[in-house]
């Protein structure tokens, strides 16, 4: 068996298995969740009852109607917030559950 001779960064060879084993989503669905105080901020995490993340879907249950109807309006908003947060463009659409 040949050995390869190309030089990789350990980082790229990590991201690369990560790819290939779909851990990268999971792992990015996770940081979504965990830090989604953080991310909303106080108000929205306050009222969400339940967040589902399923890239590049996000499922969202709120409590309060009225804010349930403002983030709908400016769902726009959120994803680029998460995705800025994320350092990526991985969030294409919130519904609101």
């Amino acid at each position: 068996m040949k050995r390869n001779k190309e030089v990789t960064k350990v980082s790229d060879s990590f991201d690369q298995w990560l790819d290939k084993n779909h851990y990268k989503e999971k792992s990015l669905n996770f940081k979504i969740a965990e830090n989604w105080q953080e991310i909303a901020g106080n108000t929205i995490h306050n009222h969400t009852e339940r967040i589902d993340v399923r890239i590049p879907k996000i499922f969202l249950k709120v409590n309060n109607s009225s804010l349930k109807e403002m983030l709908y309006h400016d769902s726009r908003l959120l994803i680029d917030k998460i995705n800025q947060y994320l350092g990526q463009n991985c969030v294409k659409e919130i519904i609101f559950t």
